[in-house]
């Protein structure tokens, strides 16, 4: 059977042993966990999404010109001259660049070696790649909303950070704090062991805790 919203909340809560007093749904349950569900399932979901490099959720997009004129990017201050918009779904941007392996070596990866430098503001791509010549594709991690899309470990993960999110408010402590830290841990290393996310070579590749000073139980 097809996992659903509801079965990963449910699965948070049993990690903190609250077996019965599951969720029947995530924006429609007027119980206490239910409103839990509905403050914390959606917004979890996209811290997890966006804080690991993983593979399903990641997608290309050819970029789009922003509709800002040129006098406000010098307005900006940023030092580049091309707008362009980040995708609706996008939860973070990867790179910037063309897809053109003409001229690269035979073995190279030609997306790494064809990357350009870029700005995110308000919304807004600035980079020095004309759209007009050089047709650059944005790659970024995409909001999934089907469950049914996502990887196993990824459900794993994601239940632990939301039993971590709502641990108090169902328990009335923190008292499960530390090994949910563990667990989450230990999912983390197992999901890379798996190839079920990707690590590249940038300083926000690998992600951070979940109880780090981004997201604390």
């Amino acid at each position: 059977m097809p996992i659903t919203d509801v079965d990963i909340f449910n699965k948070a809560l049993s990690l903190l042993n609250e077996l019965t007093k599951q969720v029947t749904s995530i924006t429609a349950d007027t119980s206490a966990n239910g409103k839990l569900a509905e403050i914390h399932y959606a917004s979890t979901r996209d811290e997890e999404l966006r804080l690991n490099r993983w593979i399903f959720a990641i997608n290309r997009a050819l970029a789009v010109t922003h509709t800002v004129v040129l006098p406000a990017v010098f307005t900006n201050n940023t030092g580049f001259l091309y707008a362009y918009s980040v995708p609706s779904d996008s939860l973070r941007v990867l790179s910037l660049y063309v897809a053109d392996p003409s001229g690269v070596p035979y073995g190279v990866d030609h997306e790494a070696e064809l990357q350009y430098r870029f700005k995110i503001e308000k919304g807004i791509i600035y980079a020095n790649v004309p759209l007009q010549t050089s047709n650059p594709y944005i790659k970024y991690i995409q909001q999934i909303t089907d469950p049914t899309d996502f990887d196993v470990n990824f459900v794993e993960m994601f239940a632990v950070r939301l039993a971590g999110k709502i641990c108090k408010a169902v328990t009335g402590d923190e008292s499960q704090k530390a090994s949910l830290q563990n667990e989450y841990g230990a999912l983390l290393i197992r999901a890379r062991a798996a190839n079920s996310l990707e690590a590249e070579d940038d300083s926000e590749a690998e992600g951070e805790p979940w109880w780090g000073e981004r997201s604390r139980c």
